[in-house]
C-alpha cells in the first residue's frame, strides 16, 4: 500500500472529477521516495513486514502532490501585475519548508 491514495489526496485537496488522477497516480511514488529521502530513514514495519508510515504522513503527502500540481515555478507564492510584486516562498529538499519541516528527520550515526 502507497503512503496515500489519490482518494485522499483528492478528498484533501478538494478535487472532484478526473483531470487530475493521472498525475496525482504518477506523483505518489515521486512523493513517497521524496519523503524518505528527506526523513533520511526507512518506515517502520509491522510483523507481517507491511509498512507502518508516520502518523499525518497522508496529509504531508497531499501537500506534496498539491505543490507539484499548481506547478509553480522556483517556489512562486504569489504574484501581483499592478505595481508588480513577487513573493517567493523558501524552498529546501525540493519542497516549501512549510511542507518539508513537517517530516521528522533522522541522523544516521558514522
Amino acid at each position: 500500500m502507497p503512503i496515500v491514495t489519490r482518494d485522499y489526496v483528492k478528498t484533501y485537496l478538494g478535487l472532484s472529477g478526473t483531470t487530475y488522477d493521472e498525475r496525482i497516480d504518477m506523483l505518489i511514488p515521486i512523493v513517497e521516495a521524496d519523503y524518505l529521502l528527506i526523513r533520511n530513514a526507512a518506515f517502520d514495519t509491522h510483523d507481517n513486514e507491511e509498512l507502518n508510515y508516520p502518523d499525518d504522513s497522508q496529509v504531508t503527502s497531499s501537500l506534496m502532490i498539491g505543490f507539484h500540481l499548481n506547478n509553480k515555478p522556483d517556489g512562486m507564492k504569489s504574484e501581483t501585475i499592478g505595481s508588480y510584486s513577487y513573493t517567493k516562498e523558501e524552498i529546501t529538499d525540493g519542497y516549501p519548508k512549510s511542507i518539508a519541516r513537517r517530516i521528522k528527520r533522522f541522523h544516521k550515526l558514522q
